[in-house]
């Protein structure tokens, strides 16, 4: 992955958004929850993304006019995200309530989503993330699984360990 490569899909899907999997959401919002986000990161988080990581996803999301989300993805961040300390739940939550105002939520059926052939492998979430993203959204994930199906149906996909490769070049 190149630094021209990234800018022109941030340059391509600019005003047509970014869709965060859970993972990478949750650090984002980890990283907005300000001086309390080190605390609660290791009880949600545990070793596979770090603060830094938060900070430079939250950068590179700024990049983008529109956020894209799923119900999905945002149960599996709350219901993640209860792992924060319970005098936090109230903070965290504001956090989210403030970024799924200004996001654009992409809802389909669960019934719709089980009857795709891609269920099976993927789960609720993520099957729900590749019916969408077909050449509509740029998708960032920590799934390699994911970002591999995706690329085999001619969709633009950042996985974490490519974007961090990027970031420290």
């Amino acid at each position: 992955m190149t630094a021209e490569w990234l800018a022109e899909l941030v340059a391509k899907y600019r005003h047509r958004g970014l869709l965060l999997d859970t993972p990478l959401l949750l650090a984002v919002l980890l990283t907005a929850f300000g001086r309390k986000h080190e605390r609660a990161w290791q009880r949600v988080m545990g070793g596979a993304l770090q603060p830094q990581h938060g900070n430079w996803l939250a950068t590179f999301a700024t990049e983008f006019k529109v956020q894209i989300t799923t119900p999905h993805i945002l149960t599996e961040v709350s219901n993640l995200a209860g792992k924060i300390d319970q005098r936090l739940h109230r903070d965290f939550r504001a956090v989210l309530a403030e970024w799924v105002i200004v996001a654009r939520e992409e809802n389909m059926a669960a019934s719709e989503i089980v009857r795709h052939p891609g269920f099976p492998h993927l789960g609720l979430a993520d099957t729900a993330i590749e019916m969408l993203a077909a050449d509509r959204y740029l998708v960032a994930t920590t799934d390699f699984g994911l970002a591999g199906r995706l690329r085999k149906r001619g969709c633009d996909v950042l996985n974490f360990a490519e974007l961090l490769a990027w970031e420290l070049a």
